[in-house]
């Protein structure tokens, strides 16, 4: 654990989406680097977060990690999470809240049905801003919020059109959050791939990998998590794409 650290130490870092390839990534990490104890969220992949539980107790031993599901599709999943971690008695001191949670659709926007865009707009725009809700006041300084964008939201992709529409929403709630958090010590961020390579991934074509740069890695996105922990008064507000040069033209 380094002097960086210190700040998070015995803290506690709040993970939605945590299943998923970088949310365990991200959870395992800040335990390991920055001494904190992990609430990981999940929905579906019960087993990925037990993998993950297991990976922490084995580097530190001494780390606490809770696992609450909860289905954030519906208002009443995003109620259950929010109250479950804010009456919890070991839970009284928040430092980072990271949220992954997505719903990635592939359908071109002149097929896009209503019940399509409110599923998305649920979890990319009502569920992240509820659970800050919850969660603000045990959110004290120094403290970290991180959002997982899309590069894509730049460009506007219209295969994927609900998908990009509402991840934008978290690019909004970053520079609105940073401003109504910052009283109390708290910033504000959005890390924003175009795509990421990891194992289990399926990306664009090779030759789209290669067009630009490299696709981010698992590793590229737990050093922009650091640049959030390590420095994140300069950075409140930001949107840090990781997107290869696309946005060059």
């Amino acid at each position: 654990m380094t002097t960086t650290s210190a700040p998070f130490a015995q803290r506690w870092a709040i993970i939605v989406g945590a299943s998923s390839p970088v949310g365990m990534a991200i959870a395992v990490h800040l335990a390991q680097q920055y001494g904190m104890h992990v609430v990981l969220h999940y929905f579906r992949n019960r087993s990925a977060v037990v993998t993950t539980r297991r990976q922490i107790r084995q580097i530190a031993p001494t780390t606490r990690t809770l696992l609450m599901r909860a289905d954030l599709t519906r208002v009443s999943g995003i109620e259950r999470l929010g109250g479950r971690v804010l009456e919890h008695p070991d839970v009284t001191d928040i430092g980072c809240v990271a949220y992954l949670a997505s719903w990635f659709s592939a359908i071109p926007w002149d097929r896009v049905q209503y019940a399509d865009f409110q599923r998305a707009v649920h979890i990319h725009g009502w569920a992240p801003l509820r659970l800050i809700q919850y969660l603000e006041p045990l959110l004290r300084a120094p403290g970290r919020l991180m959002f997982f964008s899309d590069a894509g939201t730049r460009f506007g992709y219209p295969r994927y059109a609900a998908y990009t529409a509402t991840k934008a929403i978290l690019d909004h709630w970053t520079r609105l959050l940073a401003r109504a958090l910052s009283p109390r010590g708290v910033t504000v961020h959005a890390i924003a791939p175009y795509w990421i390579a990891h194992p289990r991934s399926t990306g664009p074509a090779e030759t789209d990998q290669l067009r630009y740069g490299e696709p981010a890695t698992l590793s590229t996105i737990l050093q922009a998590v650091d640049l959030i922990m390590r420095s994140g008064g300069a950075l409140t507000g930001q949107t840090i794409a990781l997107e290869s040069g696309r946005g060059l033209g």
